[in-house]
C-alpha cells in the first residue's frame, strides 16, 4: 500500500494550521507506528492467553479420562479470544470485544446444546435456560458420583465449556482491557489449581512448568516496557509458587469431602452407570452381612423424574425430623402383606455417593458418622455434610413378601398423589407405546401386565450388552432411546429398567427405577450370618412398580443379571402365568413401521423441550464439538467478508456526511484494488498510485483533494470525494473478472493483510 496509507485523519483539516508537510508526516507516523504496536502487543497478548489457557486445560487430564474434552475446551478458549480480538481490530469500542465474544459463545452453547429451545437454532430462549440448568444438575450428579479419571459427559463438559469461557473472558478484560497482564494469571490459576483440589497430588508438573513460562511471557508482552524489572520480578514469584503449591497442598479429609470430590469408585444414578459398568476392571465397593443369612439388593436412590431425556433422581427435600434412628413405613405398604425383619451390616470401602446403600425398606440405622436424614418419597438416605466412604452401619429392614394373590387383588387402582409416576413425555415415539399394549393385550391387571413386560425381555430375543449402546450411538434413557432399545433389542441394566418403566407407565402403572447394587458374591457364612462381596461391576438398575396395598415392588427385566422375586418368577406356584391370547406377540410389521424418531408425536411440553439439549446429545451422529469446529471455520471464513461490507458502508456514509477525510476515501479505494487483487506497492506515492490504477479524472480530483487536505495551509472541504471513490472503484470492477469481483466480496485480502499487519507479521 503506498505510503499515503501512514497519514491519520485529524493531522489536517479545517482549522489545521500545518504548515510545514514533513512536520505533519512525520507525526502521523509516529501516531500509526504506536497505533500499530498496540495492535501488535493485543494480538499477541490474545495469543499468549490462548495457548496458557490450553495448557492449563491439558492438565486436567489427571482427573478426566479421554482426550476429547480437551480439544472441545481448547475451541472454547479459541471462539472467546478470537473473536475477542478480532472484533477488537476493527473497532475502538472498548466493551464491545469482550461483550461480542460472549454472545458468540452463548449463541454457541445454545446451538449444541440445546438447539430445540432456541430461536433460529442459537438464540436462547428462558426454555434454554432450563435446558442448562438440566445440564448443570447433570454435572453435579455425575461430578458427585464418578471415579477418578472421570468420564466427561455431557453435563461435565457443558460445566467446564462456561468455566472456560468465563476465564478466558475474565483474562482477556484483565490483560487487554485493564492493561493489567500479572492479574490475568488469577483466574487460570483457579483452574490450574482444580486437579490438586479434587485430589491431592494429581498434577502434572510439566503443565505447572509450561504455563508459568506461558505466563512470564505474558507479563513481558501485555505489561508496560518501564515495569520490565517488576514483571519479571513477578513472574519468578509465579514460578517459585507454581513448583512449590503442589507439593505443599494440605491433604484433603475423606471424611469431609463434598459430594463433588469423586474419590473412589463413583456412582451417579442413571447418568454414568454405563460408564461404571465398562470400566475394565472391578473394584470392591462394600461388604454386608445379614442375619438372615439372604443376599439382598442394595438400593441408592430411586429415580422417578422422566421427562424424555433423561431419568433424574426424585427430589430430595432435607428434612431434619426424618432421623434414621427411626424411618417411616413404606409408602403403600398395609399391615397384612407378609414379610420377614432382617439386620444388614455394611461396610464401605471404595464409595463416594450422597445416597447410603441399603436394603429396601429399612426401618432404622445405626452406626453412621455425622447427620443422615430420610426423604419422605423415596425413602433414600442422605447426608448433607458427610459421604458414605469409609462408613460402617447396620441396618434394620424387612423382606417384603406379597402373594399373587394380593398383587392381583390390587387390580388396576391407582391411589392419588401418583400422578408424577404415571407420566410420559408427549414426544414418546409410537413404537413404545404399541409394543407396550401388543405386549398385555387383555391382561385384566396390572400385575398381570408386569408379569407380561417382564417376560417379554426375558423371552424377546434380548441380550445383554454393555457396549452394543455405546457402538450404535443410543446409549441413554431418553424417549428415543427405550424406541431404539426396543428395535435394537441389545442394552445393559438401565435400557431394560428404562424400557419396563416407560412401557408401565403406558399401561396406567405407576413405576419408577432404582439405582443401586446387586447381591454380589457370598465370601462367608459363619454361625448362619452370610457375608457378601459387592463390587464396582455389581452396580445395577431395576424398575418397581407400584401396586394398591403393597407399594413399590421389585421386578428385574433384565436379562443374565439379577435374581428374580418370587412373585414374579412364572415358575413359582401361584403366580399366574397368562395365556397366549392374553398377550399376542408384537407383529414384526408394527415395529418395522414404527418410525424410532419422535417425528410423528406431538410437540414436547416445556420441560421436555427444556431438556432437548441433553436429547440431541443422545441421537446426534456428530458430536457437537465436530459442529463447533466447522462452525468456527464458517466464522473464519465468512467474517472477513461481512466486516469488509460494514466497513465500505461506514466509509461511504461518514464520507456522504461530511464527517470522514478525504484520507478515508483514498484508502478504500487502495483496500478496494487490493481486494480485486491489484494491490498497489507500499513505495508509490499518491501520485504513482493513481497512475496504476486508471480511473481518469475522478482518481486525479481524489488525489487533487487528498494532497490540499494533507498540505495545504487552508485546505478546503470537498463534498465530492465520495462520488469520487465509487467512480474510481467502478472503473477497478470493470477491469476484473467477474470470478475476481465475486471473490473480492466473499475473500476480501485487505483484511486479512491488516490483520497480518496487526499480529506483527508485516512490517
Amino acid at each position: 500500500m503506498p505510503r499515503v496509507d501512514l497519514l491519520t485523519p485529524g493531522a489536517g483539516g479545517a482549522g489545521a494550521t500545518t504548515a510545514d508537510p514533513r512536520r505533519a508526516l512525520g507525526a502521523d507516523r509516529q501516531r500509526a507506528r504506536w497505533n500499530g504496536r498496540k495492535a501488535s502487543s493485543d494480538w499477541q497478548v490474545s495469543l499468549l492467553l490462548l495457548a496458557l489457557l490450553i495448557v492449563v486445560i491439558s492438565g486436567l487430564h489427571v482427573i478426566l479420562s479421554g482426550a476429547a474434552w480437551a480439544f472441545q475446551l481448547s475451541l472454547v478458549a479459541l471462539l472467546v479470544l478470537g473473536v475477542s480480538a478480532l472484533v477488537r481490530t476493527f473497532s475502538r469500542a472498548l466493551w464491545l470485544p469482550p461483550v461480542i465474544a460472549a454472545a458468540v459463545f452463548l449463541g454457541a452453547m445454545t446451538a449444541f446444546f440445546a438447539q430445540p429451545t432456541a430461536i433460529l437454532a442459537a438464540i436462547p430462549t428462558p426454555d434454554t435456560f432450563g435446558a442448562f440448568s438440566a445440564l448443570v444438575s447433570q454435572a453435579n450428579l455425575s461430578i458427585a458420583g464418578q471415579s477418578l479419571p472421570a468420564v466427561a459427559d455431557a453435563g461435565i463438559t457443558f460445566l467446564l465449556c462456561f468455566a472456560v469461557a468465563g476465564i478466558a473472558l475474565a483474562a482477556d478484560v484483565l490483560a487487554i482491557l485493564l492493561r493489567a497482564p500479572a492479574l490475568a494469571g488469577v483466574p487460570v490459576i483457579v483452574l490450574l489449581a482444580v486437579p490438586s483440589v479434587v485430589e491431592p497430588g494429581a498434577t502434572d508438573p510439566i503443565v505447572f512448568v509450561i504455563a508459568t513460562v506461558l505466563y512470564l511471557l505474558l507479563l513481558r508482552v501485555g505489561g508496560p516496557r518501564r515495569q520490565g524489572r517488576l514483571s519479571l520480578a513477578m513472574g519468578a514469584v509465579a514460578v517459585v509458587l507454581a513448583l512449590v503449591v503442589p507439593a505443599v497442598l494440605p491433604q484433603i479429609d475423606d471424611s469431609t469431602t463434598s459430594q463433588s470430590a469423586g474419590f473412589g469408585t463413583g456412582v451417579n444414578p442413571v447418568l454414568s452407570l454405563g460408564d461404571d459398568l465398562r470400566r475394565s476392571s472391578a473394584r470392591d465397593v462394600l461388604t454386608y452381612s445379614t442375619s438372615s443369612g439372604n443376599a439382598h439388593y442394595l438400593r441408592l436412590v430411586s429415580v422417578g423424574n422422566f421427562r424424555g431425556v433423561n431419568w433424574e433422581p426424585d427430589d430430595f427435600r432435607l428434612d431434619r425430623r426424618n432421623s434414621v434412628d427411626a424411618i417411616d413405613t413404606a409408602p403403600g405398604l398395609r399391615q397384612d402383606v407378609p414379610r420377614k425383619r432382617d439386620t444388614t451390616s455394611v461396610t464401605i470401602e471404595s464409595l463416594t455417593s450422597e445416597w447410603l446403600p441399603m436394603p429396601y425398606p429399612a426401618t432404622k440405622v445405626t452406626g453412621l458418622q455425622g447427620d443422615w436424614f430420610w426423604d419422605s418419597e423415596g425413602r433414600a438416605v442422605s447426608s448433607p455434610n458427610r459421604s458414605v466412604t469409609g462408613q460402617q452401619y447396620q441396618v434394620s429392614d424387612l423382606e417384603v413378601q406379597p402373594t399373587p394373590e394380593q398383587l392381583l387383588a390390587a387390580g388396576t387402582t391407582v391411589p392419588a398423589g401418583l400422578e408424577q409416576y404415571l407420566a410420559v413425555p408427549a414426544n414418546l415415539p409410537s413404537l413404545v407405546t404399541d409394543t407396550a399394549r401388543e405386549v398385555v393385550g387383555t391382561a385384566p391387571t396390572n400385575y398381570e401386565k408386569a408379569l407380561l413386560l417382564q417376560a417379554f425381555f426375558h423371552d424377546g430375543d434380548f441380550e445383554y450388552s454393555e457396549t452394543a449402546p455405546v457402538a450404535d450411538g443410543y446409549d441413554g434413557t431418553g424417549a428415543g432411546v427405550v424406541a431404539r432399545f426396543l428395535t435394537e433389542k441389545a442394552g445393559y441394566c438401565i435400557h431394560f429398567a428404562s424400557a419396563m418403566a416407560v412401557m408401565a407407565r403406558v399401561l396406567g402403572i405407576p413405576a419408577r427405577i432404582s439405582v443401586g447394587f446387586l447381591p454380589g458374591t457370598q465370601i462367608a457364612d459363619v454361625n448362619g450370618r452370610s457375608t457378601f462381596q459387592v463390587d464396582s461391576h455389581d452396580l445395577h438398575a431395576w424398575p418397581e412398580l407400584y401396586f394398591e396395598g403393597i407399594g413399590w415392588t421389585r421386578f428385574e427385566p433384565t436379562v443374565s443379571r439379577g435374581d428374580l422375586p418370587s412373585y414374579a418368577d412364572l415358575s413359582t406356584p401361584d403366580v399366574p402365568i397368562p395365556s397366549a391370547s392374553d398377550n399376542p406377540t408384537p407383529t414384526s410389521s408394527a415395529s418395522a413401521s414404527a418410525s424410532v424418531a419422535p417425528t410423528a408425536a406431538p410437540e414436547p411440553s416445556a420441560s421436555a423441550r427444556a431438556d432437548g439439549s441433553a436429547a440431541a446429545a443422545e441421537s446426534a451422529d456428530v458430536p457437537w464439538w465436530i459442529a463447533l469446529v466447522v462452525l468456527l471455520l464458517l466464522v473464519l471464513l465468512l467474517a472477513p467478508a461481512v466486516i469488509r461490507q460494514r466497513e465500505r458502508r461506514r466509509r461511504a456514509r461518514d464520507l456522504a456526511l461530511g464527517r470522514a477525510p478525504v484520507l478515508v476515501a483514498w484508502l478504500e479505494v487502495l483496500q478496494s484494488a487490493e481486494d480485486l487483487r491489484r494491490p498497489i506497492s507500499e513505495t508509490m506515492t499518491p501520485r504513482e498510485a493513481a497512475a496504476e490504477l486508471g480511473g481518469g479524472d475522478a482518481v486525479e480530483r481524489l488525489v487533487a483533494a487528498l494532497e490540499r487536505e494533507r498540505f495545504s495551509e487552508f485546505p478546503v472541504a470537498d463534498g465530492g470525494a465520495v462520488d469520487d471513490m465509487r467512480a474510481v472503484i467502478a472503473v477497478l470492477r470493470r477491469g476484473v473478472p467477474g470470478r475476481t469481483r465475486t471473490l473480492a466480496v466473499l475473500f476480501p485480502p485487505s483484511v486479512w493483510s491488516r490483520m497480518r499487519g496487526a499480529v506483527g507479521l508485516r512490517d
